[in-house]
């Protein structure tokens, strides 16, 4: 017998929200979906800033521009997913990878980058990886960037997608900007960015989600 690596949950609301996305007018990014999706999940995750993007490797790539600055070495733990450390290498740094816990799978010292393995939450670092760990009110008031992971194999999907999490609101701001091309409010590109915005389509899929996450993260740890 194989055993799937993911069973997706999507219910009829589901497939009704993307539905309703494609009669519409809009269903590329930085549309109206995409804004509600954002104030969504500040609200859920109590964080005052999120910014969608379109993978959490995305998210990542932009929290570490953001957060990181002049550093030349990222330490960030041994035990991860690769985008981890790969996203530092696309930011001209090295990752510096440190040991964890043989017990825990988590390094407990100060590091640049810290990751919640597994959903387990982690204490310290300037940016976190909590790829597998939305859920109701993170209270992360020491990170200045928190990562999470939309992919389909998570808690709450919008089949590929990310989001960086913040309580600041320069950090925000510079995220919207490079995931659009590094263009302001003016529609002038003032950075050298990305395409890195998450369309309304999938937009709809995860706001309609999100009314199943504690739900879903019930049924997981079951």
């Amino acid at each position: 017998m194989t055993i799937p690596y993911v069973n997706h949950s999507i219910s009829g609301a589901d497939k009704r929200a993307v539905l309703d996305v494609l009669a519409s007018h809009h269903i590329a990014g930085n549309g109206p979906l995409a804004i509600q999706f954002e104030q969504a999940l500040a609200d859920v995750t109590g964080f005052s800033y999120a910014v969608s993007c379109s993978s959490g490797t995305a998210a990542l790539h932009l929290a570490y521009l953001t957060v990181l600055g002049e550093k030349r070495v990222i330490s960030l733990p041994s035990v991860t997913f690769v985008s981890t450390a790969s996203c530092v290498l696309h930011c001209n740094k090295l990752p510096l990878l440190q040991d964890v816990d043989e017990n825990t799978l988590i390094n407990d010292t100060f590091l640049d980058v810290t990751v919640d393995y597994a959903g387990y939450p982690t204490r310290n670092g300037k940016v976190i990886d909590a790829s597998q760990s939305l859920r109701p009110e993170m209270n992360y008031g020491y990170a200045q960037a928190v990562t999470v992971s939309l992919h389909a194999t998570k808690g709450v999907t919008t089949g590929e997608g990310g989001v960086v999490l913040t309580d600041h609101e320069d950090i925000a701001e510079l995220c919207k900007q490079l995931r659009n091309h590094g263009r302001d409010d003016r529609g002038e590109c003032v950075y050298p960015g990305y395409n890195y915005r998450l369309p309304d389509l999938n937009c709809a899929l995860g706001l309609s989600q999100l009314v199943s996450l504690e739900s879903n993260i019930r049924r997981r740890r079951e």
